[in-house]
């Protein structure tokens, strides 16, 4: 996969989470159509790394990178992402 891929796999992600939060205000949904539609592909990448799972670890874009070598979807990326960068005792 590709970083431009997998950026748009968790536009489409953070989009129909803000969709289904009945709590997000008018403003959180427009900033979040802003960021989906000027970020750039990594800043989507870094924006999801700091509200998922690893939000604990910090993740350099040269490990997103290389798991994303690895990956062949979403789902594989984002599971290599976690076995990988969360500390054994948490896995």
């Amino acid at each position: 996969m590709t970083i431009a891929e997998i950026a748009v796999n968790l536009r489409g992600t953070l989009g129909n989470c803000i969709n289904q939060d009945k709590s997000a205000s008018i403003l959180d949904r427009c900033y979040l159509t802003f960021v989906q539609r000027d970020y750039s592909d990594e800043e989507i990448v870094s924006l999801w790394l700091s509200v998922s799972f690893l939000r604990d670890h910090r993740v350099p874009m040269f490990v997103v990178k290389h798991w994303a070598e690895k990956a062949a979807n979403i789902n594989e990326w984002m599971s290599l992402l976690e076995r990988h960068t969360t500390a054994p005792e948490e896995n």
